[in-house]
């Protein structure tokens, strides 16, 4: 983990990636950081500028119940797109 990033609450840096959109392409990134409130830990998804710069107000915070639960639908969602793309593309091609 990276250093505390937060301004009221402690809050960590745990994954990051560039921002594919059109509008965001080369200016944010998608960060993923936990914060360590009075309540318990929370994850927040949200887009942040490269240079540097704050958080947007865009993204989600979820509660850890509620990250196991999209957790285990990410899940499902992408084996299904896997075995829809292997049946893609192995029909009607022959060698």
């Amino acid at each position: 983990m990276r250093g505390d990033v937060g301004k009221l609450f402690p809050q960590y840096i745990i994954w990051r990636r560039p921002a594919t959109s059109k509008k965001h392409r080369g200016k944010y990134e998608i960060v993923m950081t936990t914060v360590h409130l009075p309540s318990g830990v929370q994850l927040d998804i949200r887009h942040k500028k490269n240079d540097g710069g704050t958080f947007t107000k865009e993204g989600v915070r979820l509660t850890v119940e509620n990250a196991n639960s999209l957790h285990k639908a990410l899940g499902k969602i992408l084996r299904e797109i896997e075995r829809e793309e292997d049946v893609t593309s192995g029909s009607g091609e022959t060698i």
